[in-house]
């Protein structure tokens, strides 16, 4: 369970996210199961914070990250971090944003890779809600993206690409922007990852039609 949770997860399918979650609060409630409770509150914390409950959802990814930790459960570990940190950042957290995706980092350096690539996209988001500047977003995201190739991560690396353009986007850098956003909403489509094809036509359309206006 603990599986489809993170799948879900990763496409982007909120509300079956929570329901996972759900079933997962059960049923560590019935075996007395505190890592799958942990699991259960990063998902369903982060579901929350894409659907907008932000603050609530914040609450359950930084217990979990928290009890993780002190657990020293680290099986996940980098992972439950990173989710913390993007969505730290996704909610202007920047400074404990950073804290928590550093975190991540060094447990990647420890091999354990799951949250890397999510922990890179995480600097690049706290640089646009910080006092950061394009440039210094742009190398995470590049570092984000290499990371995502490492694991031949195409979901990892469309999802990057769309943070990237948003925060191009937020900077003034239009060129920029449409550079990382092409081909985007088409990969979500064939992943059928429906969330972040939404993003990502929100995304494109402007830019196409200042493109389009300038030509």
């Amino acid at each position: 369970m603990t599986q489809l949770a993170m799948v879900e997860l990763w496409q982007g399918d909120w509300a079956a996210c929570r329901r996972t979650a759900a079933s997962m609060q059960g049923t560590a409630e019935q075996v007395h199961g505190p890592y799958i409770l942990a699991m259960s509150k990063t998902v369903s914390g982060y579901a929350m914070v894409a659907s907008g409950e932000k603050e609530e959802g914040l609450e359950l990814l930084r217990a979990a990250a928290a009890w993780l930790e002190s657990t020293q459960i680290g099986l996940t570990l980098s992972w439950n971090q990173s989710c913390l940190a993007e969505a730290l950042a996704l909610c202007s957290r920047a400074d404990e944003a950073k804290e928590h995706a550093r975190r991540s980092l060094e447990r990647a350096e420890e091999r354990d890779l799951l949250g890397e690539v999510a922990a890179y996209r995480a600097l690049g988001l706290a640089e646009a809600c910080g006092r950061g500047t394009w440039s210094s977003a742009e190398a995470f995201f590049e570092s984000a993206l290499r990371a995502a190739d490492r694991k031949g991560s195409a979901r990892d690396a469309a999802v990057t690409r769309l943070r990237a353009a948003t925060v191009a986007v937020r900077f003034g850098e239009l060129e920029s922007a449409s550079r990382w956003i092409e081909g985007v909403a088409a990969q979500f489509a064939e992943m059928k990852m429906t969330s972040y094809l939404v993003e990502a036509r929100a995304v494109a359309a402007p830019l196409a039609a200042i493109a389009s206006s300038q030509n």
